[in-house]
């Protein structure tokens, strides 16, 4: 697996990050056996950056028991980053969207506390804020999480789903943002118009997660007309409607011709383009299966030339583009 410098972070990690969304629950059930060794097998193949968050369920408690004996044996060799500023809203009101954002720093310190409980460790290698919370300003946000390097609880400090004005915002504070976190991929690339260019000029390290735009990029043959279950938060998202799906699904298509006559698959292409874009250094992929590693581990290998990446942005311009959606949409 390639390493790759993590922006002003300096953290080495692989190119690939293991993200543990699916085992929050939040796509649907999951196997519990099936997710805890597809945990184990990203290590044994070389991803060491592994992407969690206090929200995701039990992520964190299956990650911190899967991967104990390594990070207690040799902790600087697995980079945990974990994401805080959410909380269930606890309200019964059928229109809540069922998560508050909450920048406190009694709340930033109470997330962090909890996490490295759950993860059995002294230090997170990066606490990311996961949402921008409006009530809270930014240069404060940052403050608090100086404290909290200083104190060293963490090593160093990232934001996620943050636009590059509040980047800016943020930086302002005492402490500059090391890592970036956006939703980007080959149907959403509104992230390339300013977020990536700034992160880029500030040398910030770009983890990019839904790279395979939440499965529709990932070769799994969407039906338009599937029905997502009830838990999976995709079940009422405007993207994921007939309509749309029908309309993504040729693109699809024409992007899996594209990459068969390659010999890939539209995952790995996928994967392979986002890592091609200015400013990105890591595609998360989040999953709970070993097979889909497995799959996804040429992308790694893939290069791009410049006519490959002009062919797939013409491709590209027939799909209706995944708007950004907040975590209130989910």
């Amino acid at each position: 697996m390639k390493k790759v410098t993590l922006g002003r972070s300096g953290l080495e990690v692989s190119r690939i990050a293991y993200g543990t969304g699916p085992l929050g629950g939040g796509m649907g059930h999951f196997d519990e056996a099936a997710a805890t060794a597809s945990v184990r097998h990203a290590l044994d193949v070389g991803i060491n950056l592994f992407d969690t968050g206090r929200v995701y369920g039990r992520a964190e408690e299956l990650l911190g028991k899967t991967l104990g004996a390594e990070l207690r044996r040799d902790r600087d060799s697995i980079v945990i980053a974990t994401k805080c500023g959410l909380r269930p809203s606890g309200s019964d009101n059928p229109g809540d969207p069922g998560i508050t954002r909450d920048s406190s720093p009694a709340a930033i310190r109470s997330d962090l506390e909890t996490s490295l409980s759950t993860l059995g460790l002294d230090h997170v290698d990066i606490l990311q804020i996961h949402w921008p919370d409006p009530m809270v300003p930014l240069a404060e946000v940052s403050g608090t999480l100086a404290e909290l390097r200083d104190e060293g609880k963490i090593r160093h400090i990232g934001v996620s789903n943050f636009t590059a004005q509040q980047l800016a915002e943020f930086d302002a504070g005492a402490a500059v943002a090391e890592t970036s976190q956006p939703g980007f991929s080959m149907l959403n690339r509104g992230p390339a118009q300013d977020d990536l260019p700034y992160c880029a000029q500030h040398d910030v390290g770009v983890l990019v997660y839904g790279p395979l735009a939440h499965g529709l990029l990932s070769g799994a043959g969407y039906d338009p007309s599937r029905v997502f279950g009830e838990f999976d938060w995709r079940r009422n998202h405007p993207f994921f409607q007939p309509e749309t799906m029908t309309t993504n699904q040729q693109v699809v298509g024409r992007l899996e011709a594209f990459a068969a006559e390659r010999g890939n698959t539209v995952a790995q292409l996928a994967i392979a383009w986002t890592l091609a874009q200015p400013g990105v250094h890591v595609a998360i992929l989040g999953t709970s299966k070993v097979a889909h590693i497995d799959a996804a581990l040429p992308a790694d290998d893939i290069e791009l030339s410049e006519a490959d990446l002009a062919e797939i942005d013409a491709i590209l311009a027939d799909a209706i583009a995944i708007p950004f959606f907040q975590v209130e949409d989910m």
